[in-house]
């Protein structure tokens, strides 16, 4: 998936940390030396970021070429946050994380529906799982596609389409056996688990938001307004 999709996140993921920092929770940036600076984040760009620092709210410019990494109070502390129990997640090859629903028979062919993101378009070989119903999806295969169903069954084979119901080319059982081409009603289908695949390489900086989203994001732009 291409990063140019998600060059907002950054500001929404900013948000989320500076609603907290107005909680007096603390932001910490590490930089270069080795020293950590603590205070709340009032703006940051590709330039610089100010923050507000000890208990008289000091304003403190750092260098943004001079920052390793921050930290926000709750924010990026779990690797795999959960989803909400409303939406289903897609997950990408890239390792990003996407909360919300799929959209099929679009022009692209589909899209993830995320709920500030906005339609995102997405191909099946970007998909690494999908969970349309429920928490549990099946343990990725290096040699198959897995449908977990509702009922607790799984259908082993290669996804060929989503949409009313997935079509999926089954495995052959017995030595010999033909493979035979499934029609699963997406009623019936609680997660998909797609074949593994080369990782795609991550590019930019990775955000975790308080909404169970993973997503890799560029141009960090964030200010008060």
């Amino acid at each position: 998936m291409s990063n140019r999709r998600f060059v907002m996140v950054a500001t929404h993921a900013l948000l989320c940390a500076t609603g907290l920092a107005s909680a007096d929770a603390p932001v910490r940036i590490l930089v270069k030396d080795g020293s950590w600076i603590e205070g709340s984040l009032e703006s940051a760009d590709a330039e610089q970021w100010t923050l507000a620092v000890g208990s008289a709210k000091e304003p403190r410019t750092i260098p943004t070429g001079s920052i390793v990494a921050f930290l926000a109070a709750g924010i990026g502390s779990e690797s795999n946050p959960p989803s909400p129990l409303s939406a289903g997640m897609l997950e990408l090859t890239t390792g990003e994380r996407l909360p919300g629903s799929l959209r099929t028979g679009t022009p692209a062919g589909y899209a993830w529906d995320h709920r500030w993101i906005g339609a995102v378009p997405v191909a099946l070989e970007d998909m690494a799982v999908l969970r349309i119903r429920g928490a549990l999806a099946p343990e990725r295969r290096a040699d198959a596609d897995t449908v977990l169903l509702l009922n607790g069954d799984t259908i082993t084979g290669f996804v060929e389409s989503i949409g009313d119901s997935i079509v999926c080319e089954t495995l052959g059982g017995a030595a010999g056996e033909s493979p035979e081409k499934r029609s699963i009603s997406m009623d019936r289908a609680a997660a998909i688990s797609f074949a593994i695949a080369d990782a795609a390489p991550m590019r930019g900086s990775r955000f975790w938001t308080m909404d169970g989203s993973v997503v890799d994001g560029s141009d960090l732009r964030y200010d008060k307004t």
